[in-house]
């Protein structure tokens, strides 16, 4: 490889560049109904109620916490969560999310950038076609093309006139424009981009990106520099592992990203056998020696891995069966952009019990093994394609194989999905390649593969700016899910919270809770919104068994005791308490199961205390509610018990006492309270003493009807 800087050379690299801010600008006008979009879900958890992002300053007491904010993973994302912290300065708060979307749009053009570097890298090894133009005498000549300090042999076909065409080289930069728009146009990447938390993983694959694209260029060095190239390679490797494990724990795959490239892109013949045993001891180090690591780890304390899937609804066995189909509904997506088939969330792929439960998994299996078979025989012959399938499947291999994660998440497929695209693309060059090859006239050719070429973009373009427009409010994602995915207990869950909270319609909106109990009758969040908001008349009139089982409150006390909670049942419980205590009608005829609920949840071992100090609260306002104000007595003093004095606690406690005619009790708690608060908080002393006055009216009533009695 020697570099190349003339005036030629410039031109095409300016191409390069240029071809990028197109790709920046349709980005832009694509995510752009997004940029405003609610922070939903996961962001929630990891970002609005994390104390520790909401810094003020970016001092450096506060990027340390701000870089510390994160639980998860052994390295805790530190660069994700810092980036969020600093979004926070930059926003004032959490209101305007404008900053935390561009940013994650920032990251998603970078890589677009470093996938245009890396497919430029691998260009001569992927061997598309070089040019539309007819060989007339089958002859083909070599010409360089330079970017920059880059450059490499590209087959050119001559002309009629036994000359190379100028077009080819263009050809390259047109066909690198088309694949990098593919990727980064894709619709399957808007819930990455425009979910702010999943930063983790588009920055992750900004390293992975980044540390590839340095080993491409010390790989192509080597046969010529040895020693620089492995160091190339080396660095590449493991700076880029590094950087990208402080962004999420799948960067931990780059190594074998690397090691696909090299098995089926790079032939090894020039090498000298000193030469070849140093690659060989290099990717024993860097790829096989880490991944026997991690896989001896597992199987040493297996009993850990499956203790692991305790929280979750399936079990090793049944993620991994299920697994093998779900990689070919990711691959549809790839091939098939189809907007309705995607979404946040997609239980309603049904779990693979066996091998034959459902027929379709050993269907899968057996695609899968002969796929694996195609792709080794075609190794020589087509490499390009055995590099898309390999790249694909290792890209999943982590989380899509034995660890206990949700079974599917689209933002997966965000690196994985570039070996597919290349693929398709070269296929989709090749056809039109073919297709136009009897015209005689290259300029139609030309011209007609581009247009071709733009509408296909046009289109990807425009899918995913229907389905970036969903993201513009909480209501249109859930309402275009709850559409799309009729068979999702999850998205009619959120359907019926859209149309139940948000649109103020509880009669539209039970249809939709009722539906997500029916597919997921072990999830209580379901079952206790189907109940809250379904008519008393439409459960009384059901005639299945299995239904009246299941909306049975002796069942739903059942699961929150025996089952851990999932997110959605410990928010849930929130939300009946407030509407019980709001006196909402349909909520009111249920006050004494949502006492039960939450007395239930008091007792499972599966919650956290942080919940069960909230819901004793409630619990205490509902009890007083229904009149059980000696109960609502007990459960104060349990909460004092359990978390110490507060000064709620003393106003809860004296409420309870009044209401059971103990007077003289609520008045010495009230007394307390006010020696708490006297001199430093005006406005809660204001508060004890209009209740002292409440009570001691009640109280000086109470005397009056005692005199009275005793007089008569």
């Amino acid at each position: 490889m020697t570099p190349s800087l003339n005036n030629s050379d410039d031109r095409y690299s300016k191409l390069l560049f240029l071809t990028w801010g197109v790709v920046t600008t349709l980005l832009f006008v694509v995510y752009w109904p997004s940029l405003h979009g609610p922070l939903i879900f996961d962001d929630i958890q990891n970002i609005v109620e994390n104390p520790l992002v909401a810094i003020k300053d970016l001092s450096y007491a506060s990027l340390k916490q701000a870089l510390l904010s994160n639980d998860s993973g052994l390295l805790k994302r530190v660069l994700p969560a810092l980036s969020f912290g600093i979004n926070h300065v930059m926003a004032g708060g959490f209101i305007d999310t404008l900053p935390f979307k561009f940013i994650n749009l920032l990251v998603h053009i970078i890589n677009s950038g470093l996938f245009i570097g890396l497919v430029l890298l691998l260009w001569p090894r992927l061997k598309f076609p070089a040019c539309t133009a007819p060989i007339l005498d089958g002859s083909i000549v070599n010409r360089n093309i330079s970017f920059k300090s880059l450059t490499y042999e590209v087959p050119y076909p001559l002309n009629q006139n036994g000359c190379c065409t100028s077009f080819s080289r263009i050809q390259v930069i047109l066909s690198i424009a088309f694949i990098s728009s593919l990727w980064a146009l894709h619709p399957l990447q808007v819930s990455t981009v425009a979910y702010v938390v999943q930063r983790m993983t588009s920055m992750a694959a900004t390293f992975v990106l980044l540390g590839l694209c340095l080993f491409v260029y010390g790989r192509q060095l080597l046969e010529q520099n040895f020693s620089r190239g492995l160091a190339y390679m080396a660095i590449g490797i493991v700076a880029g592992t590094i950087l990208g494990l402080l962004c999420k724990e799948n960067a931990a795959l780059l190594s074998c990203y690397a090691a696909v490239i090299e098995f089926t892109l790079f032939k090894r013949k020039a090498l000298a056998a000193k030469q070849k045993r140093g690659l060989w001891l290099f990717y024993i180090i860097l790829v096989l020696l880490p991944v026997c690591l991690v896989l001896i780890y597992y199987f040493i304390s297996p009993g850990n891995l499956i203790a692991s899937y305790g929280g979750r609804s399936f079990s090793l066995s049944e993620r991994l069966w299920t697994e093998s189909r779900v990689l070919w509904f990711y691959l549809s997506l790839i091939v098939i952009p189809d907007i309705s088939n995607m979404g946040l969330f997609h239980d309603d792929i049904a779990v693979s019990h066996g091998w034959v439960q459902p027929i379709s998994t050993l269907v899968s299996l057996i695609a899968w093994c002969v796929l694996l078979i195609a792709t080794w025989l075609m190794r020589n012959k087509l490499p390009i394609f055995s590099f898309a399938i390999l790249w694909y499947l290792v890209g999943h291999s982590m989380e899509s194989s034995f660890l206990p994660l949700e079974l599917v998440y689209e933002h997966r497929n965000y690196l994985p999905s570039m070996g597919i695209i290349i693929f398709m693309a070269y296929i989709f060059i090749c056809a039109l390649n073919y297709l136009l090859s009897h015209h005689q006239n290259t300029l139609i050719q030309r011209v007609g593969l581009m247009t071709v070429c733009v509408i296909l973009v046009v289109c990807v373009a425009y899918a995913s700016r229907l389905r970036a427009n969903y993201w513009k409010s909480e209501k249109s994602i859930f309402t275009s899910i709850g559409i799309n995915h009729p068979e999702s207990a999850i998205s009619q869950y959120l359907y019926g919270e859209v149309l139940f909270k948000t649109d103020k319609q509880p009669l539209q909106a039970y249809p939709h809770y009722f539906k997500s109990a029916e597919l997921n009758p072990n999830e209580v969040a379901f079952l206790v919104m189907a109940v809250l908001t379904t008519p008393p008349e439409i459960m009384k009139e059901l005639q299945d068994q299995h239904l009246k089982k299941i909306f049975s409150n002796a069942y739903i006390v059942d699961l929150i005791l025996h089952k851990p909670l999932s997110p959605w049942s410990l928010t849930i419980f929130d939300s009946a308490g407030k509407c019980v205590i709001a006196r909402q009608k349909h909520c009111l005829m249920h006050r004494k199961d949502v006492q039960a609920w939450l007395q239930a949840v008091l007792k499972s071992r599966y919650v956290a205390a942080k919940y069960k100090r909230q819901y004793r609260l409630q619990l205490f306002n509902i009890q007083m509610l229904n009149g059980m104000h000696k109960a609502a007595l007990k459960t104060i003093l349990k909460a004092i018990d359990n978390y110490g004095r507060a000064f709620q606690y003393f106003l809860m406690q004296a409420d309870a006492l009044q209401a059971i005619g103990r007077y003289q009790e609520a008045m010495t708690v009230l007394k307390q309270a006010e020696m708490g608060v006297r001199g430093r908080r005006p406005d809660l002393l204001r508060k004890v003493q209009r209740m002292q006055r409440i009570v001691a009216q009640k109280y000086s009533i109470q005397q009056r009807r005692l005199t009275d009695k005793v007089i008569d």
